[in-house]
């Protein structure tokens, strides 16, 4: 798994910020501008989803209120923030809450691998 800080050390010096995967393999940036210092690439949930107690499902999770995160946006300063804390890839959705930031979402439409 990439680390963050290689993802900074990458970066070009006109490039504001990273695309990465859920593993942190940087991807094509093709994604709206507008998304603010951290957006998340999701995509609907077409799977049936459970919830279960021990080895019984108790209920269903409704797919409309649920996105498979599929990749990351981040900016260059949120970039070089986090990585100045050691953030691993893995750990990225709780970091950047914990420093005040909204993740907002895109529609992952298949035209940017993820």
């Amino acid at each position: 798994m990439t680390q963050l800080i290689e993802l900074l050390a990458r970066l070009g010096a006109d490039e504001r910020r990273v695309v990465i995967d859920a593993w942190g393999n940087r991807i094509p940036d093709r994604v709206p501008t507008d998304l603010g210092p951290a957006a998340l690439l999701v995509s609907p949930v077409v799977d049936a989803l459970k919830r279960v107690w021990g080895d019984r499902v108790v209920g269903s999770i409704a797919r409309d209120q649920v996105l498979a995160v599929e990749g990351f946006v981040l900016d260059r300063d949120l970039l070089r923030r986090l990585a100045s804390q050691e953030v691993v890839v893995s750990d990225l959705i709780g970091a950047v809450e914990d420093l005040g930031h909204v993740w907002r979402t895109h529609e992952h439409d298949g035209s940017t691998p993820a």
